[in-house]
């Protein structure tokens, strides 16, 4: 049995013959599909380097619109150069203000002549500009019991005048009554003379010099520089209270009433009527570490000696009308003047400026006017009065003065060749 099987293909010719028209179309859209591809990722990246030409396009016609002329240099040279001059003036000034007047020439760094002379005369020198300073301050200590017993004299059973007043009285008590009367009399007449009550003893360099015993060359120079730096400072104390005072011609009417004391190596005190005269000096306290000196007090400056400057401490007290205590404080720490003509003293004169001053302490406590023998004889007047004890931090730019700072000085502060030469490191390896 024959078995005949018919396949016919599902597709035939006549379905391309039908077909055949769309063929072609087909094709180049299947070519235009995957050639659009490539395009597509070409013309991603065109726009990307379109994007970044443009940016920096405008980029660089932002910097053509901004180009700086060619004289810009110039005008930068010139804003340089200020600068330069600024860092200049301001290493100079730092300078000027430790180049102040000595009160010899002859002494420093060392005296070609060592006789005891040169420094009796330096002494002298110092005790006549200390009472210079003084009358610049206008004034004098209240009086002594001498001077009040001398003005008074014996007034028992006598008639006599003291300052305006009669001073005839029977009776003890009368007699009493007069002499308190007359004493005041003669305390408030002094201070309506002076501007301020101060005496040599607040300087108390004064007595030393006074008292002067010359003990090799090495030592007498130490006192000298000493008693040079402790003037510096006292001019400075001494200019501030003149300013706040101003022109006032009594003790009632100025603020600052009465100096007390200007230490370097110890807090103030009273000065004692009829003391022994001090054979003491009074050695500027130099500050060479972070730990509290002579004066207990720890330098938050954070300032010490070193190659750039040297510090020192230094108290002083006064008694002030309370509400200056401010304007006195602001004033001792503003910028002062001060001449100079060469560390020979012959040279042209200069007028410089010097603000070497920070206030590290600040004690202020009511006036006691019954405290004894300390208020006896002065008269301050109504205002409300506080006693002002204040330490402070005195800055020198060694640079300034170096050249005139005698060696031992420099060994002091840890400043001359001989402190700055390192030990040998000893060597550990035969032990």
């Amino acid at each position: 049995m024959d078995l005949k099987i018919n396949f016919k293909p599902k597709f035939s010719l006549s379905f391309f013959k039908k077909y055949m028209d769309l063929v072609i179309p087909v094709a180049i859209l299947l070519v235009a599909i995957l050639m659009s591809i490539p395009l597509l990722m070409v013309r991603g990246s065109v726009l990307e380097n379109m994007g970044k030409s443009q940016k920096d396009g405008n980029s660089i016609r932002s910097m053509i619109s901004n180009t700086p002329s060619n004289e810009q240099y110039i005008v930068e040279k010139t804003y340089q150069d200020a600068h330069e001059v600024d860092a200049k003036n301001l290493e100079d000034m730092a300078k000027q203000s430790s180049q102040r007047e000595l009160l010899s020439y002859e002494v420093f760094p060392k005296p070609k002549d060592t006789s005891p002379q040169i420094f009796k005369t330096f002494g002298k020198d110092f005790r006549e500009d200390v009472l210079v300073l003084m009358k610049k301050l206008g004034s004098r200590d209240a009086p002594t019991d001498s001077e009040i017993k001398s003005a008074t004299g014996r007034m028992s059973g006598k008639t006599g005048v003291v300052g305006g007043v009669n001073m005839y009285m029977q009776g003890s008590v009368k007699q009493d009554d007069a002499t308190k009367v007359a004493v005041d009399t003669i305390c408030k007449k002094r201070s309506d003379e002076i501007s301020i009550y101060a005496s040599t003893d607040v300087f108390r360099w004064y007595d030393y010099w006074e008292n002067f015993e010359y003990d090799g060359p090495n030592s007498a120079v130490s006192d000298c520089w000493y008693s040079q730096v402790a003037y510096w400072i006292y001019e400075d104390v001494v200019d501030t209270i003149v300013n706040i005072n101003g022109s006032s011609k009594s003790v009632s009417s100025s603020y600052v009433k009465r100096l007390i004391g200007i230490n370097f190596d110890s807090s103030v005190e009273y000065p004692k009527k009829q003391r022994a005269s001090s054979m003491m000096p009074d050695v500027p306290d130099y500050v060479t570490d972070r730990t509290a000196g002579v004066m207990a007090v720890v330098p938050w400056t954070g300032r010490v000696c070193d190659e750039d400057i040297d510090v020192v401490h230094f108290t002083f007290a006064v008694l002030i009308n309370v509400r200056s205590v401010p304007a006195f404080e602001k004033e001792l720490c503003s910028a002062k003047t001060h001449e100079f003509k060469g560390f020979d003293g012959k040279g042209e004169v200069q007028e410089f400026e010097h603000n070497q001053i920070t206030v590290l302490k600040h004690k202020q406590r009511a006036l006691d006017l019954e405290e004894k023998d300390v208020h006896k004889y002065y008269r301050y007047g109504d205002d409300a009065l506080v006693r002002l004890d204040l330490t402070c931090e005195y800055i020198f730019n060694r640079a300034g003065y170096v050249d005139i700072q005698p060696e031992k000085i420099k060994d002091r502060v840890g400043q001359s060749d001989r402190a700055k030469q390192k030990p040998e490191a000893k060597d550990w390896s035969n032990i």
